[in-house]
């Protein structure tokens, strides 16, 4: 018995098979491009004047509390917009989400990223100042004395 052929081959023309191949190659050449495009833009993670600009809008903050602090603003009301002002400087410039952070995810990330260090070390004193007991002015005058160190030794 001869097997029957139900839907018998039928041949491809050689220049499909060239259109596959040239298609194929040009995918390759743009993933190959995005990818290097993509790490160029990382290795360049931010234009050092907006991070100067950052932290002269940060230490201008840090001032405006530090004026209030005296007059309408409770230590402990200081101490958390401190807080605050330096976990968004921290957070804008790092690749961290420092912001969103507690102060134990802060130092676990300093080990990885040694930058980090002073960030998470004003974090543990932010929380101490912020959620220990009623702070004096004088604690939450250090903690703003910490944030502005933290900001201006970032590199």
């Amino acid at each position: 018995m001869i097997p029957l052929k139900i839907n018998p081959t039928v041949p491809i023309p050689s220049h499909w098979w060239i259109l596959v191949a040239a298609l194929s190659a040009i995918g390759i050449a743009v993933l190959v491009a995005l990818i290097l495009m993509s790490r160029r833009r990382d290795a360049n993670e931010e234009p050092r004047d907006d991070v100067a600009r950052l932290k002269a809008e940060c230490l201008k903050a840090l001032d405006d509390v530090s004026a209030q602090l005296g007059e309408d603003l409770s230590p402990r009301d200081a101490c958390h917009q401190v807080s605050g002002i330096v976990r968004r400087f921290v957070g804008l410039v790092s690749a961290e989400d420092a912001d969103y952070l507690t102060a134990s995810e802060l130092t676990r990330a300093a080990r990885r990223e040694p930058r980090l260090q002073p960030a998470a070390a004003f974090s543990e004193q932010a929380r101490d100042a912020c959620f220990g007991p009623q702070p004096s002015e004088s604690c939450a005058r250090d903690l703003i004395a910490s944030g502005r160190e933290v900001v201006t030794s970032w590199h």
